[in-house]
């Protein structure tokens, strides 16, 4: 049971933080164990009391780099629950951080059903051509055809708390000036990506 469990550990560590974490850990695992024999011998707590904070440090405080990019999986589970009920009819146009989705990433939502396309596939309509109020819901159009569309997009994935290895991440769909919303999920990444928690920041 000793090997499994050890492996079982590893896997959780490298999920949460990374091979330096998993080598801060190892560390802090060691010195803790160190503690408890000292401590056996010589009947002082002081050892153990040391080891034990080592390792609590390493476990609230040791984190990876916070990610500069949304990864491709990441934003695979973001378009999701933005396309959880999609208009099939109204084509959608996607960036991730303000960049066109990858055709990889555009091919892994194939199954949503929905037409999707680069970001720079859609241009806002201008409004000199069409009434203010017609512009408000629908301003959204593809370049080459002038098929109206939403555009979707994930961006500024960054650090929730210090001590929690959660983060924040922003989705929006933009359809026109008073159809549009943005939102702010919390995502974790334990043997995957999930969302934990979603929270309205804007509405027009």
């Amino acid at each position: 049971m000793l090997f499994p469990g050890i492996a079982l550990a590893t896997i959780v560590a490298l999920e949460f933080v990374g091979v330096p974490g998993v080598v801060a850990l190892v560390g802090a695992v060691g010195l803790f164990v160190r503690g408890l024999a000292l401590s056996s011998r010589r009947a002082s707590f002081l050892p153990r009391a040391v080891g034990l904070a080592a390792l609590l440090v390493v476990l609230l405080l040791l984190r990876p780099v916070e990610p500069g990019e949304i990864p491709d999986d990441l934003a695979e589970v973001l378009l999701r629950e933005l396309l959880s009920n999609p208009d099939r009819e109204r084509t959608c146009y996607v960036e991730v951080d303000g960049h066109d989705a990858s055709p990889d990433l555009l091919r892994r939502l194939d199954d949503l059903g929905v037409r999707l396309l680069p970001r720079s596939r859609a241009r806002l309509r201008s409004r000199d051509s069409e009434a203010v109020a017609d512009l408000s819901f629908s301003n959204v159009e593809d370049r080459r055809t002038g098929e109206p569309g939403t555009i979707l997009g994930v961006k500024n994935l960054r650090r929730e708390n210090w001590f929690l290895f959660s983060l924040t991440v922003e989705m929006s769909s933009y359809t026109g000036m008073l159809h549009a919303w943005g939102q702010r999920c919390i995502v974790l990444r334990p043997f995957g990506w999930r969302i934990t928690g979603v929270k309205s920041r804007w509405v027009s």
